[in-house]
């Protein structure tokens, strides 16, 4: 049998990892935060279809007198299309990553939490015996980094949902044929 020889787990720092995905952010011309209020005003016109937006730079292409009236270019609104068409999956992607890395930091710490727990376990049954009195500070210690795990007093009545929509649905519903609203 081989023994392989535990070697110490060498993890990207916080700041390493942030500085990559904020050169992400950089990379995406336009990008820009947005408080709630502006997004629920952009959804209805961010949710037009790609088709629309090609029609309209048709029309527009076709048309002078529309070409005149209108603030917008047909290479603007096909742009939009491209950005989308870049932008949405790395969108889904992100979604993805998050609800992985969520799960991955829930499972290390359950497993640590369970040795920990076992660890208690089993320093309450050792201090039993008279010669292992060494460990009655440490489950005292252990037993106050515990908190309160024991019965959970009774919920207060949850408030009603907000009515807010969330804002990525209808953008994602609108250019992705795999997004089920």
């Amino acid at each position: 049998m081989t023994t392989i020889p535990d070697t110490p787990l060498t993890l990207p720092t916080q700041a390493e990892l942030l500085a990559e995905l904020r050169g992400i952010r950089d990379k995406m011309r336009g990008f820009s935060f947005s408080r709630p209020e502006e997004r629920r005003k952009l959804n209805f016109n961010a949710s037009v279809t790609d088709r629309m937006l090609e029609a309209v730079a048709v029309a527009i292409e076709a048309s002078p007198a529309l070409a005149q009236s209108l603030d917008a270019q047909p290479a603007d609104l096909r742009e939009a299309v491209s950005y989308t068409q870049t932008f949405v999956p790395i969108v889904q992607e992100l979604r993805l990553l998050a609800d992985a890395l969520d799960y991955t930091i829930a499972a290390k710490r359950a497993k640590a939490g369970a040795q920990a727990l076992h660890a208690y376990s089993l320093s309450k049954t050792m201090n039993k015996a008279k010669d292992s009195l060494i460990l009655v500070p440490h489950i005292a210690a252990m037993k106050a980094g515990l908190g309160n795990r024991g019965r959970r007093k009774a919920a207060a009545p949850k408030t009603a949902p907000s009515s807010t929509v969330s804002p990525k649905v209808p953008i994602l519903a609108a250019h992705d044929p795999t997004c089920k609203v």
